[in-house]
């Protein structure tokens, strides 16, 4: 089986995710289920029904990250001068700069900078150095930016 790629920052994210959710939030919605239970006919049960639904999407996430943990691979650098998994990247195209930290699929979060290894400009990136120009293809046509910095 092929693991997801992921850099150790982005383990440790999921990592205290799964802690806080087992350990603080999931223990306050067995607590609510179990009075509302007491209180008798579920069927009109309101609080019953929210607490058996926050539940379920707890024990929903639990599952999934303990997956995503189990089903994960730890991405290190090797070669600091080569761009790959977990640098940051500094890119400029058309006089305009980009900072990028290039991750995992599971990571990716263009929003906050997090770039997927495995999208277009991810893949262009990979393996080149400061000062490189790289091309990608999308669907407007192709597109340059030259490397100016890694961290």
């Amino acid at each position: 089986m092929i693991k997801n790629q992921i850099t150790q920052s982005g383990y440790i994210k999921l990592e205290k995710e799964l802690k806080e959710l087992e350990e603080k939030k999931r223990p306050v919605y067995v607590t609510k289920l179990q009075t509302a239970r007491d209180k008798g006919d579920l069927s009109e049960n309101s609080e019953y029904t929210g607490a058996k639904e926050a539940l379920r999407f707890i024990d929903e996430r639990i599952a999934l990250l303990k997956y995503q943990l189990d089903n994960s691979e730890i991405i290190t650098q090797n070669n600091p001068s080569i761009i790959d998994i977990g640098d940051m990247v500094t890119i400029e195209s058309e006089g305009q700069t980009s900072v990028y930290t290039l991750v995992g699929e599971m990571e990716a979060d263009i929003s906050q900078g997090k770039l997927s290894l495995s999208s277009p400009l991810g893949k262009a990136l990979s393996g080149h150095k400061v000062g490189e120009n790289v091309v990608v293809e999308t669907p407007s046509g192709k597109s340059s930016y030259k490397i100016i910095a890694v961290k």
